[in-house]
Order: C-alpha cells, then structure tokens, then sequence
C-alpha cells in the first residue's frame, strides 16, 4: 500500500511539475503543443496508409515481372491483381495494356507514366505538412524566447536599483523552455519525415525499374516491331490497284 501510495504521490508530483513548466512557457507552448498533435496524426495516418498499400512487405512486382520476361502473362498478371502496392498497380497497368491486340504503344506509356504519378503523388501527400512543422517548430520556440528574454529585462528595468539577479536568471530559463519545446516537437518529426520520403523514393525507384524492364522485354519489342511491319506493308498493297 505505501509503494501504491508513493507512486501515486509521484505521479501527481510529475504531472505538476509538467503543468508549472507548461505555463512558464507562455503563449508559444500551446501553439507548439498543437503542431505535435498534427504532427502524430499525420504520421499515424501515413503510416496506415502505407501498410494498408503494403509499402512494408515483400514486393511481389518483381515476381511478376520474372513471370512476365519468362513467357507466363496470365500468371504475371494473376500475381499483381490483387496486390494494393503501387508499383504492382503501375506494373498491372502496364500488362494489361500490352496485351491488347491494338494498343499505341506511345498511348500506353502515357496511361503508365500518369497511374505511376497518381500512385507516388498518393503517397507524398501530407508529408509537406511533417516538413513545415519541422521548420516553423524551432522558429516558433525561438519566438517564445525572445518573448520571455522582453518580459525579464522589462521586470528588470521594473525593479529598479534594487535589482535581484535571480529576476533575469528566473526570466531567462523560463524564455529558454520554448527553445526546447521548439527543438523536441522539430527533432522527431524531421526524423520520421526523411524516412517516410526516403521510403516514397525508394518505391518510385523500383516502379521505374520494373516499369522499364517490362517496356524494354525481347516480347515486348518483338511486338512493336510486328505492329510496325505490319502497318508499312499496307502502303505496298494498295499502290498497284491505284495503277
């Protein structure tokens, strides 16, 4: 029971204490308080968003496109119909494109390149938001110091003659809290923010590498190149009857 009480004594003691060093702060603390509640929901979201899209587990584009350069295009395409990834989805476009019999290829790079956009632009969004508040966070910090630096020299100034050095020392502690706030909402957030980028890089990387082998396969140039011949010889049978 004594051991339940202490800790319950302490508890009390710390979100005290947390309290006093909030308000100490000033204005700036519940600004910076705000921006660390918009910071997590972002992240939390972006990170649902990438697990739901399997950004984290195993790529299964590369699969399909081994099963694609080998010959199998039902079983490339099987592979990628029920994947959420993007470079699946951009992968997918592409197959189902390629097997039609009257496709531009042109036309079709097109329609890839604009799903390919779609699917990275998905993924970058909301990220500028982790950005700015990693930037605005210690600007605002440093705001609050200079705030509270104004409020100890003018109580200095107040005081007199009969100054007290614990006035500007007690003034200047308080100023530098929101420098430290600052840095502690701006830290974490620019951290997690350089992974989910690097992270949305990484995928584009691999969409434009699968992307390319597919467009570049001896399959799929074979049949461009068919399309070709095929259409130059329609000029040659048409001009002895013009004869």
């Amino acid at each position: 029971m004594d051991e339940i009480t202490n800790l319950t004594v302490d508890s009390q003691g710390t979100l005290q204490n947390a309290q006093e060093i909030f308000t100490a702060g000033g204005p700036v603390m519940p600004i910076l308080l705000a921006l660390s509640v918009v910071a997590l929901t972002v992240i939390l979201l972006k990170l649902y968003q990438f697990l739901r899209q399997g950004i984290f587990s195993k790529n299964v584009s590369n699969l399909a496109v081994s099963h694609w350069l080998t010959g199998n295009k039902q079983a490339a395409i099987a592979t990628l119909s029920k994947s959420r990834h993007p470079v699946a989805i951009t992968c997918l476009t592409s197959m189902l494109g390629m097997v039609k019999p009257n496709m531009n290829n042109e036309k079709l790079r097109e329609e890839v390149s604009r799903v390919g956009n779609k699917q990275i632009n998905s993924l970058n969004s909301g990220l500028w938001s982790l950005e700015l508040i990693a930037t605005v966070s210690p600007l605002i910090g440093l705001f609050g110091t200079v705030l509270g630096m104004i409020n100890a020299f003018k109580a200095m100034q107040v005081a007199g003659s009969q100054v007290d050095p614990s006035i500007l020392s007690g003034g200047i502690w308080q100023a530098l809290l929101t420098t430290a706030a600052g840095l502690a909402v701006a830290i974490p957030v620019v951290m997690v923010f350089k992974w989910l980028e690097r992270t949305v890089n990484h995928v584009g990387e691999e969409m434009e590498d699968s992307v390319t082998q597919l467009f570049t396969s001896p399959s799929q140039n074979t049949e461009s190149s068919l399309k070709n011949s095929g259409s130059s010889l329609q000029q040659p049978l048409s001009s002895p009857s013009n004869a």
